[in-house]
């Protein structure tokens, strides 16, 4: 019979004690500490600050996507994180974000009036996020503001068009369109203000952008299709709508404006104009 073959030898965990003893009821004893085979050491688990469990959970909490703070404990950041307020964007989904901040922006500042009660602190609270990740969209407070005026001045437009684009008439148009511009400002006063009585809404943009969003391009047609159909006898087009714009937006300020506004009836008020 041949020489039998030495067994394998497997690695396995060994104890070494730990430099060091303590005092324990008079007597000494040595504090033995687990060393890890090296191919576990090499996967990050051994010894660690925070022990075996710290560092598991920070890696849960890096596959969640939670960042922590240098020097953090991370048991601690696992126990403040545990309810996300967010969900996390899926792939495709960037700009669902920058759409929650305008609308929450929006809403706080609707809701208060004052643009110096919206800060980016409380526009993060409202949406989930922490206030580093609003300026990935908004460049500062100022910028926020006015993205929040372009939009309601998106929205305004949309009313406005809903309501005299279907019509064929240019100057029934005309009187459609002046009556909805007023509603919208009755129906939506904090808006309205929103628009065109804060500081936003004096911030500095491009002329081209200002008359889009204001409607006075779609006016402004809406004029000459008039002159073409011999119903407007001025030739210049720009005075006359620049006219009808001032007075349908001053009657509108006066009705948000101004309380106890005379009621004469909206459409009287605008056959007249």
């Amino acid at each position: 019979m041949g020489a039998r073959a030495p067994a394998a030898r497997l690695p396995a965990l060994r104890l070494a004690p730990r430099a060091g003893i303590r005092a324990h009821g008079g007597a000494h004893r040595d504090r033995p500490a687990r060393v890890l085979h090296r191919q576990a050491r090499a996967q990050g688990i051994g010894r660690h600050r925070q022990g075996v469990a710290g560092l598991a959970a920070g890696r849960r909490l890096e596959e969640e996507g939670v960042r922590r703070p240098r020097g953090e404990p991370v048991i601690a950041t696992r126990t403040r994180t545990a309810a996300k307020p967010r969900s996390r964007n899926r792939r495709g989904e960037g700009e669902r974000l920058h759409a929650e901040i305008l609308e929450a922006a929006g809403r706080l500042l609707l809701k208060t009036g004052d643009e110096e009660a919206v800060s980016i602190r409380a526009v993060a609270d409202a949406v989930g996020v922490t206030p580093p990740s609003i300026y990935l969209h908004f460049a500062d407070k100022n910028a926020l503001l006015l993205a929040v005026c372009e939009e309601q001045f998106r929205l305004f437009g949309e009313y406005v068009e809903s309501r005299c684009a279907h019509i064929d008439d240019p100057i029934e148009q005309l009187m459609a369109r002046g009556k909805a511009y007023v509603q919208f400002g009755m129906e939506h006063p904090e808006a309205y203000r929103l628009m065109f009585m804060t500081r936003a809404s004096q911030m500095p943009r491009p002329e081209d952008a200002m008359s889009d969003a204001s409607g006075y391009c779609r006016l402004l047609d809406n004029v000459k299709a008039a002159q073409a159909a011999r119903a407007i006898t001025e030739p210049d087009a720009e005075l006359v709508a620049t006219g009808l714009w001032a007075m349908v937006h001053g009657i509108t300020s006066l009705a948000v404006c101004v309380p106890g506004f005379p009621d004469v009836g909206l459409d009287r008020l605008i056959e007249h104009v």
